[in-house]
């Protein structure tokens, strides 16, 4: 799934023709459908909806993004609707003047606030680390009446825009 949201990112810039950067709302809808693809998912059972607002990111900035979203997602798949369990897995991008906030969620089983902080060791918790340094983001981690992951990132770039332009 991992190598899949790489993939994503180099056909939507391919296919446009256009190497400056990535429409954040078009990646990440086909994002979603892969991930339900490669889970094999019914749209009954388990639904994606999302609020994205409309940005176009430097490549830079989408690849850490998208391979932080892909892990939620899969994350939320693989844990939070236990025994054919249905829900809804909820992604929300928005710009601030602090930056850009993401929000993953899904109303699934929850986490206990144990298990995510003694997480610790597993890939795609050490790779969402190491990208939120990279990100210079905050990270937010609750768990009842769902999961619910939030970050507001400080380290991002809208394409063809200089550094100092973004929050």
């Amino acid at each position: 799934a991992r190598v899949e949201s790489m993939s994503l990112i180099h056909q939507t810039l391919y296919r446009k023709e256009n190497l400056t950067g990535v429409n954040l709302q078009d990646y990440l809808n086909r994002l979603c459908q892969s991930v339900m693809n490669t889970y094999q998912l019914n749209k009954d059972r388990i639904r994606f909806e999302s609020k994205i607002e409309p940005l176009i990111l430097d490549v830079d900035s989408v690849i850490p993004l998208g391979l932080i979203i892909n892990e939620l997602l899969t994350n939320s798949i693989k844990h939070a609707f236990p025994h054919q369990k249905e829900g809804i897995v909820y992604i929300d991008i928005q710009e601030s003047n602090e930056g850009l906030q993401l929000q993953v969620a899904d109303n699934g089983i929850g986490i206990p606030v144990k298990a995510h902080k003694n997480s610790r060791g597993t890939f795609g918790l050490e790779m969402i680390n190491t990208f939120k340094r990279k990100l210079k983001a905050d990270v937010t981690i609750m768990g009842e009446e769902g999961t619910r992951v939030m970050m507001l990132i400080r380290n991002y770039q809208k394409a063809g825009m200089p550094p100092e332009m973004v929050a």
